[in-house]
């Protein structure tokens, strides 16, 4: 039964096929596909648009503890809070900007 299957012209001829399709289609494939591409661009315009987005957050949320802080004078715990979350703004801010910068980076440098 084996001998037949080995012999089968049908058999052969898939296999011949399935070899010269491999072979061919080698060149074909050497190419991205659009989908990695786009989605390159879209990953490098995310991070471009994050660059600009996070320190105009920034600003705007230490402007609002500062403000709040003006406006709770006299008061110790609330200003000692103001001042840590105006601290916890810097400290986030400039670690989402160095990574979304680093990020921005490795994707124009390795694509």
């Amino acid at each position: 039964m084996l001998r037949k299957i080995k012999e089968s012209r049908t058999v052969n001829l898939a296999i011949m096929f399935s070899v010269f399709m491999l072979l061919a289609a080698t060149p074909a494939s050497a190419s991205q596909p659009q989908l990695v591409t786009g989605a390159t661009k879209l990953g490098g315009d995310l991070f471009t648009w994050l660059l600009v987005l996070i320190p105009v957050y920034a600003i705007v949320m230490f402007a609002w503890h500062a403000w709040m802080k003006s406006m709770a004078e006299g008061e110790g715990a609330e200003v000692a809070a103001r001042n840590k979350s105006m601290k916890r703004v810097i400290i986030f801010s400039a670690i989402a900007e160095g990574a979304s910068g680093l990020v921005k980076l490795l994707l124009a440098y390795f694509v």
